[in-house]
């Protein structure tokens, strides 16, 4: 049974879309009010928000969906701009990986974002149907998905969590010579796998 502790309250022409935590701060990302609001973790009282920007300048969110928070960045997906902007935890913008186009390394529909322990990004394109991965300079490093009918493919992909907790339950499906380092799901609006499971595996010593 669960049962509602707590909520938070938002002005009536907020829409938050997707939300992030720290020890301390709770970060909700606001598509109407253009930015991301910080509330007390323990409170759940509004502390501030960021950007506090103008329309035109590079750390400007013209319609942000997706957070993602790890090693005191914040990583903030703009549809409007087809990229990820990055910014430390106190609203500081620090930089800008990808937009808008056809070409590896940019996007057309960015959507849900992840960051692994060796910070990299992971962010998923519903438009491309695939992931692409970037290092924490920004740099592409691979990316995967696709449409098709075989396992493996993405139809509109919109979510992705990297999981280190789960690992031991899906070794069995890894060839022996290798090792499962960590898990990628993504979410699927469509097509016959809804959540696809993907592994990172390195070659046994």
């Amino acid at each position: 049974k669960l049962s509602l502790i707590n909520s938070i309250k938002f002005k009536e022409d907020s829409k938050p879309i997707s939300v992030g935590f720290d020890e301390n701060s709770i970060f909700v990302v606001d598509l109407t009010q253009y930015r991301v609001n910080i509330y007390n973790k323990s409170t759940l009282e509004y502390v501030d928000y960021f950007p506090k920007t103008v329309l035109g300048n590079d750390d400007w969110l013209a319609a942000p969906t997706n957070i993602a928070i790890s090693n005191n960045k914040i990583y903030v997906t703009d549809l409007g701009q087809a990229n990820v902007k990055v910014f430390s935890k106190d609203g500081t913008y620090l930089n800008t990986v990808g937009s808008l186009g056809q070409q590896l390394g940019q996007f057309v529909r960015p959507k849900g974002i992840d960051i692994d322990k060796d910070e990299n990004l992971y962010v998923v394109d519903g438009a491309f149907n695939n992931v692409q991965i970037f290092n924490k300079e920004g740099q592409l490093l691979m990316f995967f998905g696709g449409v098709d009918t075989e396992r493996g493919s993405m139809n509109l992909p919109t979510q992705i969590q990297v999981d280190y907790t789960s690992v031991d339950f899906f070794k069995k499906y890894v060839h022996p010579n290798y090792d499962l380092e960590y898990l990628i799901l993504v979410a699927n609006q469509y097509g016959k796998d809804k959540i696809s499971v993907y592994g990172k595996i390195k070659l046994k010593k």
